[in-house]
């Protein structure tokens, strides 16, 4: 490959990423301080029931990532290892 090549964007498959443990996390996302302040859980969690379409999948994506965002600086919390037990913590 040419350092000279033009840049080339790519796809990250999101949906794919988040499809395979929306179940277990869309209902906690929807739980998560953040998000009740600003949405209805049984929205957030019918998005992450579609996650595996690629909109949905990037939305839920946003949601994922800000509830996380929101419970590492906001409220402080840190985070463990794994996604889901991350936000299922009490706070």
């Amino acid at each position: 490959m040419p350092a000279a090549r033009r840049k080339r964007g790519f796809t990250v498959p999101v949906a794919s990423w988040i499809g395979r443990r929306a179940g277990e996390i869309g209902p906690l996302v929807a739980r998560s301080e953040a998000i009740r302040e600003n949405l209805p859980a049984r929205e957030v969690e019918r998005l992450f029931a579609r996650a595996d379409d690629k909109r949905a999948g990037r939305a839920a994506w946003g949601l994922l990532f800000y509830a996380l965002w929101h419970r590492r600086h906001i409220e402080r919390r840190e985070w463990t290892a794994d996604t889901a037990a991350t936000l299922a913590e009490a706070p």
